[in-house]
């Protein structure tokens, strides 16, 4: 099959989209099939075969994700039109402007959409000041709607599944975890384990609580310490080590 992947973030940045994205392409072309991406342009992307670059609002201080410009969506003087009529599926990954560039796709050419609900993006309302409960309620039902326009909905989780299902989407909802590369990993040796412990003061017997990701209000992370003290009250010598950075990381 010819697979069209629409996407608001790939490489060169880094996050949990981008790397699902890469991930099953590699895996689909892996098993015979065609793969293209479509996403914002960046200003450190590397030409890439079957990857599609569009015009993008770009932070030139590397603080935000290009996003790709919303003059784009239907644009159709952007589109290589012989590599989309050519695609059997459409596969977004988000409902923004690539959302709205895959559906107006899919329409055109009569081809299935489907949808993979990478993030509950009302939960990061809360970046959004004295206007987020409005916008927790806006983007609810635009999740509704959107999903409801397409042919079939993908979550990562079991739990995102029913969070759609109470916002009203009625159309079908298939959970498929992104993988992991097995290969992309490695167990430390004794050395590297010293070399970590020594530097943050941890004795060797001591067991270790390794969080990675970013350190963002909507990663729950009040949860995360709550829990991690009633770890401690059991096992007093247990450490959290934290991975990442992000807005809160002063506050964490």
């Amino acid at each position: 099959m010819k697979i069209g992947i629409f996407t608001e973030c790939y490489k060169p940045v880094m996050n949990g989209v981008a790397v699902s994205v890469e991930s099953f392409k590699k895996g689909l072309e892996e098993k015979g099939h065609e793969v293209f991406v479509f996403a914002p342009d960046n200003l450190k992307a590397e030409t890439e075969h079957s990857v599609y670059r569009f015009p993008s609002i770009e932070d030139k201080k590397g603080r935000l994700y290009p996003i790709m410009s919303p003059s784009v969506t239907l644009q159709g003087s952007y589109l290589p039109e012989e590599i989309i009529s050519s695609l059997d599926i459409i596969h977004t990954q988000h409902m923004f402007t690539a959302g709205r560039l895959a559906r107006h796709v899919a329409r055109k050419y009569n081809k299935p959409l489907i949808y993979t609900y990478h993030t509950l993006i009302a939960e990061y309302t809360h970046y959004g000041g004295i206007l987020s409960p409005l916008l927790k309620v806006y983007l609810r039902n635009m999740s509704k709607r959107f999903c409801n326009t397409c042919d079939q909905i993908v979550t990562p989780s079991n739990s995102m599944k029913e969070i759609l299902k109470k916002y009203g989407v009625t159309k079908p909802i298939d959970v498929i975890m992104t993988g992991i590369d097995p290969k992309a990993y490695k167990r430390v040796s004794e050395q590297e384990n010293k070399q970590l412990r020594d530097k943050y003061k941890i004795d060797s017997k001591a067991k270790i609580c390794l969080y990675i990701s970013r350190i963002a209000k909507e990663k729950n992370l009040e949860f995360l310490f709550q829990a991690f003290a009633k770890i401690q009250k059991e096992c007093p010598d247990t450490h959290l080590l934290m991975v990442g950075g992000g807005p809160e990381e002063e506050w964490a």
